[in-house]
């Protein structure tokens, strides 16, 4: 009877490893985009102190085709060790064009709950096409945080 138990037992966590009941925390908790006009202003304390966690936050940052962001993720501090992203893109969402922005370096790798300000220094250009966007963060093949965006001329 107790060596039925534990098969029951292992079948189970096996069924809840394969299925994802067990899920890992989200690697970002949340993102914002900056001008680098406005880095005297960074609201990095209300950033890090706000409890909120969303890595997909609906709210839309506005931008014109001559400016160059940046942008900052807080990482969660539950992950188990440092995370090394895969890729950034800006996804034109009328398009469906998708173009990686960024140097490899900046990818990583960041250590848990960190606050990187990614591309300070050298601030990336918005595309210069009008429209709507999203700025995506991968890992692996996974969308991990994105950040809705428009540019106007």
């Amino acid at each position: 009877m107790k060596h039925r138990i534990s098969i029951n037992i292992a079948v189970l966590l096996l069924v809840i490893l394969s299925t994802g009941c067990i899920k890992s925390p989200d690697p970002i908790e949340r993102i914002a985009l900056f001008k680098a006009s406005d880095k005297p202003g960074i609201p990095s304390t209300a950033f890090l102190a706000d409890p909120q966690k969303d890595p997909m936050p609906d709210s839309v940052w506005e931008f014109s085709s001559h400016d160059k962001i940046f942008f900052a993720v807080r990482l969660s501090k539950d992950l188990k060790e440092n995370i090394l992203f895969t890729q950034y893109t800006f996804f034109n969402i009328g398009t469906s064009a998708e173009f990686k922005v960024g140097l490899p370096e900046q990818l990583g790798p960041f250590e848990p709950g960190q606050l990187p300000l990614i591309a300070f220094d050298d601030p990336w250009p918005v595309p210069t096409e009008t429209g709507h966007y999203e700025f995506r963060v991968y890992l692996g093949n996974r969308v991990v945080a994105k950040a809705l965006f428009n540019i106007r001329g």
